[in-house]
């Protein structure tokens, strides 16, 4: 199949960066964004791109945290745009104690805020996404086959990132983030032993350029060795008080789930 050329532009936004892929005939929302993040959606198609709304074919979830969901919902309800995302998304938060990871999830979106030094605004969004088309491992993306899903569990166990395998671009998500000109590993990591998989997976494959959700844009570097670099420390102990939330934010169920997996 003949892969249709298209453009990367870059967003920066409330606390992560956003990624649209322009085609001649669609655009490609590669994540979720903060619900805040919406007008700055907006106002870029519209005015930059000179697009239409109804251009977006497809908003991708790459996992259930604030600034990753909080936008997809808004703009598929104002503009019809159909979500995509992992098939167990919507366990993240299910039960009682997912209502309690969401909060601790919203919780470490504003102690981004605080570091950052950016205004507080919400980050008030739904525990389901409901997703339009639910996604698996090595599934294409609905409108647009020429990226590839990739299941990238660790940082949570519904956590996908993107893969033009003709272009050689991964969108990363959280699966590794950059802080000062280095990579460095998000937070938190519950499996420790399936992030470590992941970061293996990953290092597998052949990459020009990583599209990151917090750091920007990494070309031309050796990404295999990066991610290698990173399985190490997975598994440095962590101190109070980070620990403890590790520990409060591996209680929900589809989380345990994930552990008895991760421990065998």
């Amino acid at each position: 199949m003949h892969a249709q050329e298209f453009k990367i532009h870059r967003l920066s936004a409330y606390i992560e960066e956003l990624y649209i892929a322009e085609y001649k005939d669609k655009l490609l929302l590669l994540d979720g964004g903060s619900r805040s993040d919406v007008p700055k959606i907006e106002d870029f198609v519209i005015n930059t791109l000179k697009r239409q709304m109804s251009d977006i074919k497809l908003v991708v979830s790459s996992h259930m945290h604030p600034d990753h969901a909080g936008a997809a919902p808004i703009l598929r309800k104002k503009h019809n745009i159909p979500i995509a995302a992992f098939h167990e998304a919507d366990d993240w938060y299910s039960g009682i104690r997912g209502r309690v990871q969401q909060k601790l999830d919203t919780l470490m979106a504003y102690f981004v805020v605080i570091k950052t030094k950016k205004p507080r605004k919400a980050f008030r969004y739904p525990t389901k996404l409901k997703p339009d088309y639910k996604l698996y491992d090595q599934d294409k993306l609905p409108y647009f086959d020429d990226w590839t899903v990739i299941h990238a569990p660790g940082h949570t166990t519904h956590q996908i990132v993107l893969y033009h395998t003709k272009k050689q671009i991964l969108y990363a998500a959280d699966t590794v983030l950059r802080v000062g000109g280095y990579c460095i590993l998000p937070f938190p990591i519950n499996l420790k032993n399936i992030a470590a998989e992941t970061l293996l997976k990953l290092s597998k494959l052949h990459i020009n350029k990583v599209l990151l959700a917090h750091g920007g844009v990494c070309e031309n570097e050796n990404f295999t060795e990066i991610f290698l670099s990173l399985i190490p420390k997975i598994y440095k102990k962590l101190k109070p008080p980070f620990n403890y939330f590790t520990f409060i934010s591996g209680l929900p169920k589809p989380i345990k789930e994930y552990i008895a997996k991760d421990n065998n």
